[in-house]
């Protein structure tokens, strides 16, 4: 067995065989300390991203549901303009249809000259 203690001493090198146990354990304990550390701050870091994606998505929901509110307060303004417009072109169609309904029956509607009744109505799309 002359052999295995040379392995031995060569395998442990010299020294490390002379250190006592209490480092070996000390040093066992630094590296396993360094692991969970290690371990502890990927985990930390995971929750981190997690967290952030998670606002992030919040975020994103809470824009498209403003920008989706804005979106609607315009449609419906646009309906009330619409509505209105189309109320405000209804009343100018009735007069206009009134006003060719009395050019029409205006005596002198052949005369290459207006007539009061004519000015009148001239008049009355001016106001």
């Amino acid at each position: 067995m002359i052999g295995a203690g040379i392995l031995t001493k060569f395998a442990l090198g010299g020294v490390a065989s002379r250190v006592p146990w209490q480092l070996w354990a000390a040093a066992g304990v630094v590296v396993f300390l360094g692991i969970a550390a290690w371990q502890i701050d990927s985990r930390a870091y995971d929750r981190g991203f997690a967290e952030a994606e998670r606002q992030w998505k919040e975020r994103v929901e809470q824009e498209l549901k403003r920008q989706d509110e804005a979106n609607q307060e315009a449609l419906r303004f646009a309906r009330e303009q619409i509505r209105q417009l189309r109320k405000a072109k209804e009343v100018r169609d009735a007069e206009i249809s009134r006003l060719n309904e009395e050019a029409e029956q205006d005596p002198d509607a052949d005369r290459p000259s207006v007539n009061t009744r004519g000015v009148r109505r001239l008049n009355s799309i001016l106001d």
